[in-house]
């Protein structure tokens, strides 16, 4: 297959739910209908996608409805629709696991990760055994976008934070939907941009903020991603998230407990006051180029 966007004969028709104009797509041996509302009410797209045998390996987990409609990425949401269905017609959905580690440091990158209700910590991790936290990826973001810059093994660590769904693309195939559409080169490098940029307020932080001000800061990001009051992270987790001492991890918390802001229990830390938290947690919780592309 050359990966090439192949039009099909294009046809106005009404669909089952709603007055809809029509379009068919076909990219690597899948079909793709994408159906855009006419009607008023109708306000967003939906799109419907099926999977043509040519060229699979096999039959593909079924989907549900809502699942072959959309992602629950944002990466995926705020790319054109077409662009969108494009890649929801050849990702596969998969359940991500605690603690499993999906590529490491010299590791080949072979596919694209876009979480969903998963949250993905990068770490690097040294010879002695100790490692840093360099950015968090979650609903947010993706995963392995380098490979869409030409570089082929990954600089990082990702391991599962929080287990939750995500949806995975071949780089190979990314490529080729990439080359079919220019607006949806433009999105995915868009969403490396911001990721680089994470990494590298990230460095900053790490050489020039206190262990309490980055503890801070740790669970608020923590917090967006998985919208929950308490969070099940352990002390080596915190630790190794933050490259410091289990002791220094100890002292940080006990500071946002006294000031009644946090709960800290064993493998449970709860959020008590979140304004309190933020006026705690450094600047670069504010600074953070997620934040910023939220709220302007």
């Amino acid at each position: 297959m050359s990966g090439k966007l192949v039009p099909q004969t294009p046809a106005e028709r009404v669909s089952p739910v709603a007055a809809t104009v029509c379009r068919a797509l076909t990219i690597d041996g899948v079909s793709g209908m994408e159906f855009i509302a006419k009607d008023e009410d109708a306000a967003v797209r939906a799109t419907s996608l099926s999977a043509s045998s040519t060229g699979a390996q096999g039959p593909r987990a079924a989907a549900s409805p809502h699942d072959k409609r959309r992602s629950r990425n944002a990466v995926l949401n705020r790319s054109m629709p077409s662009d969108a269905a494009l890649i929801m017609a050849c990702a596969e959905r998969v359940r991500l696991h605690r603690g499993e580690t999906l590529t490491d440091i010299g590791d080949p990158v072979v596919r694209l990760c876009f979480p969903e209700t998963a949250v993905l910590a990068l770490v690097v991790p040294m010879r002695d055994g100790t490692s840093a936290e360099v950015a968090f990826v979650g609903c947010e973001g993706m995963v392995g976008g380098m490979a869409l810059l030409g570089v082929p093994a990954s600089a990082v660590r990702a391991t599962v934070l929080v287990g939750g769904d995500a949806l995975r693309v071949p780089v190979a195939t990314v490529r080729r939907l990439c080359d079919a559409s220019r607006t949806l080169h433009a999105s995915l490098l868009g969403a490396e941009a911001l990721l680089h940029a994470a990494v590298v307020r990230s460095a900053a932080c790490h050489a020039l903020h206190p262990a309490r001000a980055r503890l801070a800061r740790f669970l608020l990001e923590f917090q967006d991603r998985t919208g929950k009051e308490t969070l099940l992270l352990t002390q080596d987790e915190t630790a190794a998230m933050l490259g410091v001492q289990r002791t220094t991890v100890t002292a940080a918390a006990h500071g946002l407990m006294e000031r009644g802001l946090i709960t800290y229990r064993r493998g449970q830390i709860g959020i008590l006051d979140r304004p309190g938290l933020e006026a705690m947690a450094c600047e670069c919780y504010h600074a953070a180029p997620s934040r910023i592309l939220q709220h302007g």
